[in-house]
């Protein structure tokens, strides 16, 4: 390996920005799986949340039965966005004309969220991470090796 500080230097700040999105992936993926049941939902309110003058949220208040208890749990949906409370709106008309399952833990069912996707974004970044950090490994070997002929 190239014994150059400023290069040791780059591989460890490589290597640690790996570390950290690879460790958020893994908690991500951790969460995908640990929900591993689902059951219908019964929502019992819907509601805009202002964050911004043109970003709206949706917020959702909902039950559902597991072993003989019902329960209750909110949820603010911050991947779907409206720049209006008008456009919001009618998509909770539009969802409350569907079906909607809630994803939960069966050993932990406090654990639960209506939505369910796969942190493929994460998922990604870590593995170009790790791709980058092999190159730079390998390089810094490369280099070594080269500077001993």
């Amino acid at each position: 390996m190239h014994k150059n500080p400023i290069w040791l230097g780059l591989v460890t700040l490589i290597l640690l920005v790996t570390l950290f999105f690879s460790v958020k992936a893994l908690s991500k993926i951790r969460d995908y799986s640990a929900l591993d049941s689902s059951v219908q939902a019964e929502i019992l309110k819907w509601s805009v949340e202002e964050k911004s003058s043109e970003r709206y949220l949706l917020n959702v208040d909902y039950s559902f039965p597991f072993a003989g208890k019902v329960i209750h749990d909110s949820e603010t949906w911050r991947d779907l966005s409206f720049r209006n409370p008008w456009a919001a709106q009618q998509h909770i008309e539009q969802m409350q004309k569907s079906k909607i399952l809630v994803h939960f833990d069966a050993s932990n069912p406090s654990h639960s969220s209506l939505q369910r996707p796969f942190p493929l974004r994460e998922s990604i970044y870590a593995l170009v991470m790790i791709g980058l950090l092999a190159y730079f490994i390998a390089l810094g070997y490369y280099v070594g090796q080269m500077g001993r002929k």
